[in-house]
């Protein structure tokens, strides 16, 4: 669904792919339209509670210095220095990308009995892979 709700489909590309009844058609935008919008109130409610837990004093009950960059900070070959504004946006749109699975196998390295976890996990991944291969009726 994701491809779907990213695509810039107009009347014009629906009907190049063989759509052409008008109410199609118009549900067919209408409903992109609503997956769009959902997706955009869904960032913008996830923006929201990141900047109260960020600004939140329960997290730091004292006061957390920061500490200024210095103007002798280097940056690697090919990386241009940017504004921090900029960076935290591109993390909070989608920009970034991060695995799951990596960050998940992170955890459970970090806790007793890893290597049941592990095989735990494992099997779960087994059990996934063959309720996806079998047949789906529509």
């Amino acid at each position: 669904m994701l491809v779907v709700r990213t695509a810039e489909l107009s009347r014009k590309h629906l009907e190049k792919m063989g759509i052409t009844l008008q109410g199609h058609i118009a549900r067919m935008l209408h409903s992109l339209a609503e997956a769009k919008a959902e997706d955009t109130r869904s960032k913008n409610e996830r923006l929201e509670g990141m900047q109260k837990a960020v600004t939140s004093k329960s997290i730091a009950p004292y006061p957390v210095e920061e500490f200024p960059l210095e103007e002798s900070t280097s940056y690697p070959e090919g990386v241009e220095q940017r504004d921090n504004d900029v960076v935290k946006q591109d993390l909070l749109h989608g920009q970034a990308s991060y695995s799951a699975h990596y960050l998940g196998s992170m955890e459970i390295s970090n806790i007793d009995g890893t290597e049941e976890s592990r095989r735990v996990m494992t099997e779960l991944k087994e059990r996934i892979v063959s309720v996806k291969s079998l047949p789906k009726l529509y």
